[in-house]
């Protein structure tokens, strides 16, 4: 084993200013070797932990940030694991002993995070490989977005009605009741569809 650590050029700081909650294990073996995180103020931001390396005194882990877009689509193999680290600005460098303490904190810029710590090009999400937890946050993750985007589409329904009624006022009284009845008609069908989805 090698006892020293990569050289990381970043800025030290004394603690994190997240408070992050653990979600579960997405890689282990071992060990943990990736894992998900997220804010406990904020259920819709992400973070992932990868380990990266170790010494007898500590073991190095990268933490960053991931959109919950972005988790979706890594999670769907549309998006690399190396594509999905390098979305971000900065990074963290946490050195973590055996009692679970952090010996130093670093924020980095991505762009100088040392290439061994980095995943590889072709490191995508497999269910092989991945524990159950990751399959499921999936499934959680594209429920959620689906009912966020339905929410949308009857909002937009909503005000496209709105919109629409308030125009037939200029309209030829002779025509107009036809009109809105036809479009109220399809409208009101559009939103059904999506309403009970």
């Amino acid at each position: 084993m090698n006892n020293i650590l990569e050289n990381i050029k970043g800025k030290s700081i004394k603690k994190l200013n997240i408070d992050l909650e653990e979600g579960g294990n997405f890689i282990y073996y071992e060990g943990i070797l990736l894992a998900h995180y997220f804010n406990k103020n904020n259920s819709k931001e992400h973070y992932l932990y990868k380990w990266c390396d170790t010494n007898k005194i500590v073991n190095r882990w990268l933490l960053y940030k991931v959109s919950e877009e972005d988790l979706v689509v890594f999670l769907n193999k549309k998006l690399s694991s190396l594509e999905l680290t390098q979305k971000n600005q900065s990074c963290y460098f946490i050195d973590i002993d055996a009692n679970f303490e952090h010996k130093q904190i670093l924020i980095c810029d991505v762009k100088d995070i040392p290439k061994s710590y980095l995943p590889k090009e072709t490191a995508y999400f497999d269910e092989d490989l991945y524990e159950e937890y990751a399959i499921e946050l999936k499934q959680k993750l594209e429920k959620r977005l689906r009912e966020n985007l339905e929410k949308d589409i009857i909002s937009e329904i909503k005000k496209a009605k709105h919109s629409l009624t308030n125009a037939f006022h200029l309209t030829q009284k002779d025509k107009k009741a036809q009109l809105e009845e036809e479009v109220n008609n399809f409208l009101d069908n559009l939103y059904k569809k999506y309403a009970n989805q």
